[in-house]
């Protein structure tokens, strides 16, 4: 075998082994870029991504995780309901990365369905977040938690203690920014 031959084989493995090993690495990115341009919205869901004001970044991360609007049944089936004094209208189903909004028609509850698939998106993008990123995150969520508690918001907090163990800081970043305007430079910078 040449020189040239050995090279280009070894090139070849090299590039081939350097491939496997980057799709390891980014195997969540590359199956939310498979997820998100394999799914199509319905009319009603794209509305919502575009009614909530979700930027490129959130319409990737929400449509990924192809949101469903589900009736009551196909709702209860997929998310579960811990308490029965704390209704909940949404959920983001990890590690399944499948999110469900529950088909709210009431008129007095007309933005509901944008502001809860706001908050499951958010979830869905703290489980892509990095270690390092949450590290930074979890004091700024605190800070402003602290700023802006109410006591419908610290109930809301207990419930998810209970209910959720070691979720609070994913909660606070799905909560704070879809009902409150200003967390603070950084997290309005983030």
């Amino acid at each position: 075998m040449s020189l040239l031959r050995k090279t280009v084989s070894w090139l070849a493995l090299l590039a081939i082994l350097a491939a496997g090993l980057w799709l390891v690495v980014n195997q969540q990115t590359v199956s939310d870029y498979v997820a998100f341009s394999t799914y199509t919205p319905t009319t009603e869901v794209a509305q919502i991504a575009t009614d909530s004001g979700m930027s490129d970044k959130g319409r990737f991360y929400f449509y990924s995780s192809h949101p469903q609007i589900a009736d009551a049944s196909a709702f209860n089936k997929y998310c579960e309901r811990k308490e029965q004094n704390n209704p909940i209208l949404g959920c983001y189903i990890y590690p399944d990365h499948k999110l469900y909004i529950y088909d709210v028609s009431e008129p007095g509850l007309a933005g509901i369905k944008d502001v809860t698939a706001a908050h499951e998106m958010l979830h869905a993008a703290y489980a892509r977040l990095d270690q390092a990123t949450k590290d930074w995150l979890s004091p700024r969520l605190e800070e402003a938690y602290s700023r802006l508690k109410t006591d419908n918001l610290a109930k809301r907090m207990t419930y998810y203690a209970s209910a959720e163990p070691g979720a609070r800081e994913n909660e606070l970043h799905s909560i704070l920014p879809t009902e409150f305007s200003d967390l603070g430079k950084d997290l309005n910078d983030y």
